[in-house]
């Protein structure tokens, strides 16, 4: 565009080079005006498009890095680092705690791991997952933060939807973070399932054996549907039903499900004929 925009201007200026030769005619120069505003317009476009985005790569990536400076400041050695959300309060939006620091090569950061922090139960897995670790909470920039852990409870084990982005797995589908103040943790999967037979998958871990008890909190909105969750090819009932206004469903499986402790295949399936249906998915919890 810029050689373009170089000869609209020429043809704008041309002057006479000679005494008898005729100036531009005014249609011409109206054109060349009128090529000169579009051109305009389309820069104008292209730049409000991506300079946000660089903005925003770039504070990401700066966050990431106050985050490692901080941490570094407090000496924390084996270490798994819960970083706190920066959150938007009227939107719900995480501003730069997410993306910034798990997206970046420094996840593992000499002997520490650096996790998003969700809420106290959530956060407890991972206390139970490395219980000879150091467990250090900072804020969205890396200052310290009280760790109010209790004791890890193994038989209790509780999913953040948006912490199973991305899905393992998807067929004829795709997922999402969004916001939403009435979620936990103000965030929620969203899952857009466009065939009968759409799915995505993830895995979820359990400590121990026994009967589990599964929930759910969906977050209900107009365009979704009936959906099933699956547990190792189990399909729990009843099926839940995501339409609605902007409120949560507290859903509860029928029984209790036998599991092993070990890693399970948690799947979100298309209970709709031929259409797009939209799902969202909150949390889920197995406790025995």
């Amino acid at each position: 565009m810029g050689p373009l925009a170089v000869a609209i201007a020429a043809g704008l200026t041309l002057q006479p080079q000679s005494e008898g030769e005729a100036p531009p005619s005014k249609a011409w120069q109206i054109a060349c005006a009128l090529g000169t505003m579009v051109l305009a317009l389309v820069v104008v476009d292209e730049l409000r498009k991506d300079i946000p985005n660089r903005i925003k790569d770039i504070n990401r990536q700066r966050q990431a890095e106050r985050v490692h400076e901080n941490v570094d400041k407090t000496n924390a050695h084996h270490a798994i680092v819960y970083v706190q959300n920066c959150v938007e309060p009227d939107r719900g939006d995480v501003v730069y705690g997410w993306p910034s620091v798990l997206n970046t090569p420094r996840l593992w950061d000499g002997d520490r791991v650096y996790v998003r922090s969700f809420d106290v139960a959530h956060d407890r897995q991972m206390v139970t997952m490395y219980p000879t670790w150091q467990h250090q909470r900072v804020d969205c920039i890396g200052r310290p933060l009280p760790f109010p852990f209790a004791q890890p409870t193994p038989s209790r084990v509780v999913v953040e939807g948006e912490a199973k982005f991305p899905p393992d797995t998807r067929v004829d589908s795709y997922a999402q973070i969004e916001g939403l103040p009435e979620a936990s943790n103000r965030q929620f999967l969203k899952i857009t399932l466009r065939s009968p037979k759409a799915n995505v998958v993830f895995r979820q871990y359990l400590f121990e054996e026994g009967d589990y008890q599964i929930s759910a909190e969906i977050p209900l909105r107009f365009d979704s549907g009936r959906f099933a969750l699956v547990v190792d090819g189990t399909v729990l009932a009843p099926p839940l039903d995501g339409r609605g206004a902007k409120s949560v469903l507290h859903w509860n499986a029928a029984g209790k499900l036998h599991l092993a402790a070990g890693t399970h295949r948690i799947e979100v399936r298309s209970l709709e004929g031929i259409g797009t249906f939209v799902h969202a998915l909150d949390r889920i919890e197995f406790s025995k």
